[in-house]
């Protein structure tokens, strides 16, 4: 058996190493990845003939971060929008949740977030 895990955003896995003697592969608890084609994986993965769906993936660190929540403490407010701008400006990542800091969801973190985040904290609304 294999577990799978990450401690970055930025790390990530090519699965190809898996043989006949791996009966199943497991991502560690409170983790998930994510692949090229945007399949989530969490739990357990089980061998269906003969390979597993992770084989010949890229995978990902995915996060179920709360949209917004750039600083991690449960709750998006303007000290959220303020990690946001700290981190475009000095480039280092080490205090937020760069998942959450992508509020547009374009896959990217740059000043069109900070405006995405301050429209969502005047309106309710993601838009």
């Amino acid at each position: 058996d294999i577990t799978l895990g990450w401690t970055n955003d930025s790390d990530f896995i090519y699965a190809n190493s898996y043989n006949n003697k791996t009966k199943r592969v497991t991502i560690a608890d409170g983790k998930a990845f994510i692949d090229e084609d945007n399949n989530i994986y969490s739990g357990t993965i089980e061998r269906v003939n003969g390979s597993f769906a992770i084989d010949g993936k890229t995978l990902r660190p995915y996060s179920t971060a709360l949209r917004g929540d750039v600083n991690g403490d449960n709750n998006v407010s303007i000290a959220d929008v303020t990690a946001l701008i700290d981190y475009l400006l000095s480039g280092d990542a080490s205090a937020i949740n760069i998942d959450a800091a992508d509020c547009n969801q374009d896959n990217g973190v740059s000043i069109a977030d900070v405006t995405a985040l301050i429209d969502y904290l005047l309106s309710g609304a993601w838009n």
